[in-house]
This record gives C-alpha cells, sequence and structure tokens, in this order.
C-alpha cells in the first residue's frame, strides 16, 4: 500500500495532463463518436431502468393521487338499504352507497347493472342525480358508448317483485314490480373494482327516491363509509356487530388499487428488471472493448513514454483519465435520452396507473449512469 502511495505521488501530473489534453484534441471527432456510443448504450439501459422502477412504482403513484383518506368498504348481503343505520353510527362522518335492484332499462343489454343510490365516482358529463326525480339517471362511460347513447335519450325501466325475484330470480319473461320511463342525465367514468387498468362494468343508477316506487327487489349494498378523525375499521366493525341485521354486513379495507392488479404489475416490473440487467452486462462488456480500443497507446507510443520514465501503471493512468472524458461525456448523453423516454413508461395495462409523460427520477437515472 505504501509502494502505491509512493508511486502515486511521483506521478509527474503536469505531464500527464498536457498528455491528456492534447491525446484528447487531437482526437476531437473519435472522442465525440465514443461519447455518442456510450450515450446511447447508457441511454438504452437507463430508459429500461428508470422504466422497470416507474412501473413498479405505479400502483403506489395511483394510491396516492386518489387516495380516499379514510374510508372504508361496507358490503350489505340481505337485500335490504341499511344507509340509515349505518350514517347513525358514531364513528360514521358521511357515506355512500348503491343498492343492486332486480331490474333493467330497455334498450339496455343483459350485461347492464341497475343501482339505486349515489354513483361512486363523480359526473364528468351533463348533470348529477336530484333525489326527487326518481326517473332520472346517471350511467358509466362503458355503458353510454356500448350503446352509442346521449344525454336526453329515452329507456324504460323495468323491475323485479321480491316474490318474483325470490322464486325465479331472473328467470322470468314478465316483470311486475314498478316500470316508467326514465331519462339518461349523466355520465361518470368508472373502473373496474380495484382494477384502475380496466373499464368497469356498464351499470346505471337511479337515485334512492325510485326504491319507494312501489315493490322493487333488491339484493345487497354497497357503502363507502368515510370515518371520523381517529376512528378505524375496527372500531366501525364493532358498533355494526350491535346492529339488528349484523350478520348481513361485511366490513373492508377500501382497496384503491386490488393486490392482485399490484401482483401483475410487479410481475411486468420483474421482468424489465431482468431486461435491464442483461443489458447493463452486455453494454459494460461491449463499451469497456469499444472504448479502450479508442484510447489504448500504440507500443511505440508506450515505449517512448516508458523511456521518459513513466511505468506501466503510470502509462495506464493516462490512458484511463482519456476514457474517463469519453464515458463521462457518454453517460451525461445516456441520462438524457433516458429522460427524454421516461414519457413511454409504463407500457401496457400499467399505462393507466401513471399516465404522467415527462419525468426526471433523479435518484434512477443519476445513480444508474454513476454505476
Amino acid at each position: 500500500m505504501q509502494e502505491d502511495f509512493a508511486e502515486m505521488r511521483s506521478i509527474p501530473w503536469p505531464a500527464v495532463r498536457f498528455r491528456v489534453r492534447s491525446r484528447l484534441g487531437a482526437s476531437k471527432a473519435s472522442v465525440v463518436a465514443a461519447a455518442l456510443a456510450v450515450g446511447l448504450v447508457v441511454g438504452a439501459v437507463l430508459l429500461v431502468v428508470a422504466g422497470a422502477a416507474r412501473t413498479a412504482a405505479a400502483p403506489d403513484s395511483y394510491a396516492r393521487r386518489h387516495d380516499p383518506g379514510n374510508v372504508v368498504q361496507v358490503i350489505q348481503y340481505d337485500g335490504l338499504d341499511g344507509r340509515a343505520e349505518l350514517a347513525a353510527l358514531p364513528s360514521v362522518a358521511s357515506l355512500r352507497g348503491i343498492t343492486f335492484m332486480m331490474a333493467g332499462v330497455d334498450p339496455g343489454g343483459d350485461d347492464t347493472l341497475v343501482f339505486a343510490g349515489d354513483p361512486l365516482d363523480p359526473i364528468d358529463e351533463g348533470s348529477d342525480l336530484q333525489p326527487e326525480r326518481f326517473d332520472e339517471f346517471v350511467a358509466s362511460r362503458r355503458f353510454v358508448e356500448q350503446h352509442a347513447l346521449s344525454l336526453g335519450d329515452r329507456f324504460t325501466f323495468v323491475s323485479l317483485t321480491t316474490e318474483q325475484a325470490a322464486n325465479f330470480g331472473f328467470d322470468i319473461g314478465d316483470p311486475a314490480g314498478p316500470s316508467f320511463a326514465a331519462t339518461l342525465v349523466g355520465v361518470f367514468p368508472l373502473s373496474a373494482d380495484g382494477d384502475p387498468t380496466r373499464p368497469g362494468d356498464p351499470i346505471v343508477v337511479f337515485p334512492p327516491s325510485v326504491l319507494d316506487q312501489g315493490d322493487i327487489a333488491t339484493r345487497s349494498s354497497v357503502f363507502e363509509v368515510t370515518l371520523r378523525n381517529g376512528r378505524t375499521i375496527d372500531d366501525l366493525g364493532r358498533e355494526i356487530s350491535a346492529l339488528p341485521g349484523a350478520a348481513g354486513f361485511i366490513t373492508l379495507p377500501l382497496e384503491v388499487v386490488s393486490s392482485s392488479v399490484r401482483t401483475s404489475v410487479r410481475t411486468m416490473a420483474n421482468g424489465l428488471w431482468l431486461v435491464a440487467v442483461v443489458g447493463a452486462i452486455a453494454a459494460v462488456a461491449t463499451l469497456g472493448q469499444f472504448v479502450s480500443r479508442r484510447v489504448r497507446l500504440s507500443d511505440g507510443e508506450r515505449r517512448s513514454l516508458s523511456a521518459a520514465g513513466l511505468t506501466d501503471r503510470q502509462i495506464a493512468l493516462e490512458s484511463t483519465l482519456v476514457a474517463t472524458g469519453s464515458i463521462g461525456a457518454g453517460v451525461v448523453i445516456g441520462i438524457a435520452l433516458a429522460a427524454i423516454g421516461s414519457s413511454w413508461f409504463p407500457v401496457g395495462f400499467v399505462r393507466p396507473l401513471d399516465p404522467a409523460g415527462f419525468r426526471f427520477d433523479t435518484p434512477v437515472l443519476v445513480l444508474g449512469g454513476l454505476v
């Protein structure tokens, strides 16, 4: 070790700096070509690295942007609407929910789900529901696009009675429940439950007052409950357990992005990480040979430097410093190229989770470039 330090102190640094500058100045075209080659390769690798990191972070990024706060989901399976009972519980600050009705709208497909209550996504076209206008409804974007509809289109609401639903389910050709003309007044976006990467089911939602129009069979209700400050889902669960129909309720954490979606995204991110690692290994091997050939001294130059008193290690240091110029410039170019291409990620089904476009991920790009 002491010998190494002694040799470092003995290096004629002014002479080395002079030769490095001379070599860089005499071969500008070669240095630029090497820097561009390094930049392209490093940029491609960093682009995949940054894409993998952005893909892996997409579910959390989406969840942060759409964080509902202290909200839990309550499902009621007994066919009743427990809105009033839930709203009166001490832990509940507010709630909104929908009740599934054994009903349909004509024209409308057999896959259309009909609810009474509050749309769980904000209206983005048209108007919201008016509590007293039982004959108006809002629909999911998928329902509207599936049937090429427009605001103001008229439909016929049909429904089953409680007895019909109990005896026949939907397997009945003559619904005997309330029926009336209804108007489409609003449209809301809807993603699949816990899966923002795909559209939700075609659904329509009427105001709760539709249930006052007669005997309409219902099956279940889903509520999004906002808890009071300091209250938890366990507090709410204990309060629900004291209700007369407690057996019909299930309390769940509200998942903005479901675990199954997170697993799928993680699989894609791992695949990108694997590509990045293989690409990095190949890049190091390729660029090492490419740059070393461009900065390697000829045998005659090495003999001349040896005759001038430079050791083999000092001669290697000179070549390393020359290579560092090309590599450093190339890394900067690569970081810039990777940042420019950042809007390409995430790709595929992950895109809806993080469609933000350009992003400069400083830790990933800078640290990746240095590595």
